[in-house]
């Protein structure tokens, strides 16, 4: 399933898939804990939010949409990602429209 919904950056509509949907919903249920980070580490080729698998390119299209926010290690090899609140703009607007 995907859904369409308004960029925040761009203003145009962009398709968000459900596993987008997923690792948001995750993040926002995980609320302030550890578990709610999503760790992206460039020599694995994979991220993780608790012990699920994350693709690169889900993390960089949550990116784009400005869904995540986070910090780098001082190297550049390890990225720590959160929910911020254009992340849980966009869920409240696919969860609006279920209704």
């Amino acid at each position: 399933m995907t859904w369409i919904v308004n960029n925040p950056v761009t203003g145009e509509l962009t398709p968000l898939t459900k596993r987008q949907v997923e690792v948001l919903r995750t993040m926002r249920r995980f609320g302030d804990s550890e578990d709610a980070e999503l760790v992206y580490e460039r020599g694995a080729g994979c991220g993780w939010l608790g012990l699920d698998r994350v693709a690169p390119r889900t993390i960089y299209a949550l990116l784009r949409l400005c869904a995540i926010s986070g910090d780098a290690s001082s190297d550049g090899k390890v990225a720590s990602y959160i929910i911020n609140e254009t992340g849980l703009g966009l869920l409240r607007e696919i969860e609006e429209r279920g209704k």
